[in-house]
């Protein structure tokens, strides 16, 4: 019986080769100098997730946010009010 073993292949040795050099040009090639550009789209992006990341940190702190906290002291004094109209067209958004 004879083993066939592909590793010791002369092939197998020849495509290592093959996938090295290839990997040691595209190296050589990528060198240089990286620059990138920040469009003002994504700056603004980062200054609202920011502002959000700091408010859910505040949340997170206090247990409640600030909204939460005015509606819960209006219904506590009894001032908070209903507004069936606006009730009625945020369900009517997701129909």
């Amino acid at each position: 019986m004879m083993k066939i073993d592909a590793t010791t292949s002369i092939y197998a040795v020849q495509r290592y080769q093959m996938i090295a050099n290839k990997t040691n040009v595209q190296n050589t090639e990528t060198q240089g100098k990286d620059d990138i550009d920040i469009s003002g789209e994504a700056v603004s992006f980062a200054k609202v997730f920011t502002t959000a990341k700091t408010e859910f940190e505040k949340t997170e702190n206090t247990g409640e946010s600030s909204r939460v906290k005015a509606v819960r002291d209006m219904m506590d004094a009894g001032t908070f009010a209903v507004e069936p109209e606006r009730i009625a067209d945020s369900i009517l958004m997701f129909i």
